[in-house]
């Protein structure tokens, strides 16, 4: 599995929430003391991946389950294909969003104040509108 390159702390969260209207997962990141959540990517509904984040994980709501980074690293059954794919995809989208998203120099707080996610050329507000940055 890859390791996170980004600036990060081991008890950030990474939480599987179930949307049973449109059968998928969707994945997020919520860095340790923060009550954001980034968007990480959704995955088709599999039975195993449910069955991985509820036995390791604790719930938060009806649907969703989290994980700390370090569990997610203690990861161990590569024999099943799609929990493999999905775990080991999970790293990627982390570094990615704590690099565009969050900023790796800056902490979260900061940018959460601002209400502002950025992406390479753009700014996205904290109503999901987006304006481009010259």
């Amino acid at each position: 599995m890859l390791k996170i390159t980004a600036n990060f702390n081991q008890k950030d969260r990474i939480i599987c929430k179930c949307k049973k209207e449109d059968e998928q997962y969707d994945f997020f990141y919520k860095p340790v003391g923060s009550d954001d959540r980034y968007f990480l990517f959704s995955t088709d509904c599999s039975k195993t991946i449910g069955q991985f984040f509820r036995e390791r994980g604790r719930m938060v709501d009806d649907n969703s389950y989290e994980i700390t980074i370090k569990e997610m690293y203690q990861f161990d059954r590569y024999y099943n294909e799609k929990l493999s794919t999905t775990v080991q995809r999970l790293p990627k989208m982390i570094g990615y969003v704590i690099k565009y998203c969050i900023g790796e120099n800056e902490t979260p707080q900061l940018i959460i104040s601002q209400g502002k996610c950025r992406y390479h050329d753009e700014v996205r507000d904290a109503d999901d509108s987006y304006e481009k940055v010259s």
